[in-house]
């Protein structure tokens, strides 16, 4: 009750001073003209701006140290969701028989399957698309889930209000509401947008729903 809310506070307000900070120094390094210029250089695949930032006031070699650290950090990214991904993954395969295989693990512990299956899955979704795209699937992929995720509030403070609860969200209903309208501006400006990346991460959670019917209907 204490410590949870305390470290999303202060997490997130430490992520957020961060991120404006870094935005500032972008800004403040390059000019509006050439974010344009060279996001329609690179045919809309994502700005390298913390590389091109870094060249302004570290110069050229500077800015390829800083993007070998970016690079670096990326990979640190790419480790822990090794990590995290195939667990979720295995998860899944304890749950739903007909993918128990991805429940396996070997004497350590490791699930071996689910980890060779994100592997083989991510490169095959990296070879196939344009990083953009993907990373724009990802995110409304992300923002269905996180919109569900907060609109779940309401639907157990309806179905069932008596039950006891650790922590009670601050200021409800005024803030979950406006989560919900800002996620869903976002999910909307990218269904208008980027309307195909949108529609292939709908897909993807729409085969989802399709195999847990599947295998409800199984049991």
């Amino acid at each position: 009750r204490k410590n949870v809310p305390l470290s999303l506070l202060v997490g997130t307000s430490l992520v957020m001073v961060a991120y404006i900070v870094l935005n500032c120094v972008f800004l403040y390094t390059l000019p509006a003209a050439t974010y344009a210029s060279e996001q329609a250089k690179d045919f809309g695949e994502p700005l390298e701006v913390g590389y091109l930032s870094a060249q302004v006031f570290l110069g050229n070699t500077g800015g390829q140290i800083m993007a070998g650290m970016i690079a670096l950090l990326l990979i640190s990214s790419i480790s822990a969701m090794v990590f995290a991904g195939p667990r979720v993954t295995q998860m899944i395969g304890e749950d739903i028989p007909f993918l128990k295989q991805l429940a396996f693990t070997n004497k350590k512990g490791i699930p071996v399957y689910a980890i060779i299956g994100q592997s083989v899955i991510a490169s095959i979704l990296v070879i196939i698309t344009k990083f953009s795209d993907l990373l724009y699937a990802i995110a409304f992929t992300l923002d269905i889930f996180t919109f569900a995720t907060i609109f779940g509030v309401f639907v157990m403070r309806i179905k069932d209000p008596n039950r006891p609860r650790a922590y009670r969200t601050w200021g409800y209903p005024v803030t979950p509401v406006i989560f919900l309208a800002v996620t869903g501006w976002t999910m909307f400006y990218l269904l208008q947008e980027k309307t195909i990346p949108a529609l292939v991460g709908l897909g993807f959670v729409f085969l989802g729903l399709v195999v847990y019917f599947v295998q409800k209907g199984s049991k």
